[in-house]
């Protein structure tokens, strides 16, 4: 496939990205300025341990979706019911971590649903791509917004402030009223052991990656909360949530193209090709972090977000962007290790990372008395710097 025939097809999946990132992107600085810096910093928060719970359980689901549905199409009823299942898994595993934490039933009760429908939502998109469904995971992802918005349109045409319990609410049914209305009948089909054995070691390894990934940012987000002022919390959340799943946006638009055609070319033998195509990926990317980082300095003030309630003002923006960066391009420089099936090497790498971000927060934070912003945020940036290289390094092999 041409550069050229590879960049107009991630545009296609891109836009269909881009308005629902376009509308993430309006909502963090509108809730951060609607709801205040204290309770959105603490609504950020929550939503980053909700996530984190939900987006590991659909990555053991849509991780071996995108790496043998492409030449396996046989089994899409079997990865149905395996959706299913973990969903529900996510869905107990959320609303026990928030019962457990104290919060509210309806909190609970909120991120649960959430959750379920996160799963739900990420096998159901994964099809859309690899069926080539293309307007309907358009109309999925309009719907989705049209939810979230009618959710939180309700209290402010009825005079009343935005609650975060209003947003827990709009999150969930925005994830759960396109699935009803648009995934379509399921057909179920009862796996055999060897299946479930293999899905479930594939998926589990690359979640395991995942839960790694995501507990120093959420972490990070915790530390940060009890070492900085309430008003400079809430601008830290708001640009780490705006980098942080902007980039996101931008991995998963460049993923859904090039993990099946990574796959497919090095199940063909064709591991120079496989060896380019991953480069080109990592250029695109490359080309959009650096757009990123120009736009939002370019534009902090639109988003109404206190730079200068940052500690370095926009030199912090500036860090925090490149963190998120670096954390979302972890995951595109290890696909040498997924390709050649060394997910266990891939996972202790991660581990070691995640080892050295506790121990140089810990020990700079608390035992040296460093700037607990200025550790944290270059604490991430040299694992990502540290993995990315060490994944790319590696030989893709069969």
């Amino acid at each position: 496939m041409s550069g050229y025939a590879a960049l107009l097809k991630i545009v296609r999946f891109g836009m269909i990205r881009v308005v629902p990132g376009l509308f993430n992107f309006a909502l963090i600085p509108w809730l951060l300025v609607t709801l205040g810096p204290a309770a959105y910093g603490v609504y950020s928060t929550w939503l980053g341990y909700a996530a984190l719970v939900a987006n590991t359980v659909a990555a053991i689901v849509t991780q071996p979706m995108f790496r043998y549905l492409p030449h396996r199409p046989e089994e899409r009823d079997l990865f149905t019911g395996f959706a299913l299942v973990a969903a529900c898994v996510a869905a107990a595993l959320s609303g026990g971590i928030f019962l457990s934490l104290g919060v509210s039933t309806t909190f609970a009760l909120g991120f649960a649903a959430f959750s379920f429908g996160t799963v739900i939502g990420a096998s159901v998109g994964v099809d859309f791509v690899l069926s080539q469904r293309v307007m309907r995971l358009a109309s999925f992802e309009t719907l989705r917004i049209l939810s979230i918005l009618g959710v939180l349109a309700l209290p402010l045409l009825r005079g009343l402030p935005l609650r975060t319990e209003d947003v827990v609410l709009g999150l969930a049914v925005s994830n759960l009223l396109p699935i009803l209305l648009l995934a379509g009948r399921p057909r179920l089909a009862l796996p055999s052991r060897a299946w479930l054995l293999r899905t479930l070691s594939y998926g589990a390894k690359s979640a395991t990656w995942l839960v790694m990934a995501g507990l120093p940012m959420v972490s990070a987000k915790t530390i940060l909360m009890q070492a900085m002022p309430e008003h400079a919390f809430g601008a830290y959340t708001a640009v780490a949530d705006l980098t942080y799943r902007g980039f996101a946006l931008a991995n998963a638009a460049l993923m859904m193209w090039a993990f099946p055609l990574l796959s497919a070319q090095f199940d063909a033998g064709e591991v120079a090709e496989s060896r380019r195509t991953l480069r080109f990926t990592l250029l695109v990317y490359a080309g959009l972090g650096a757009a990123a980082v120009a736009g939002l300095l370019g534009g902090i003030t639109l988003f109404q977000i206190d730079a200068a309630a940052l500690p370095g003002g926009m030199i912090g923006v500036a860090l925090i962007t490149l963190a998120s960066f670096g954390w979302h391009g972890m995951s595109i420089a290890h696909k040498p290790f997924e390709m050649t099936q060394r997910t266990t090497q891939m996972a202790a790498l991660m581990a070691l990372g995640v080892a050295c971000f506790y121990a140089s927060t810990f020990g700079l934070i608390r035992l040296a008395g460093f700037e607990a912003f200025y550790v944290v945020i270059l604490s991430l940036i040299t694992v990502a710097l540290v993995y990315g290289g060490i994944g790319l390094s590696q030989k893709l092999e069969r």
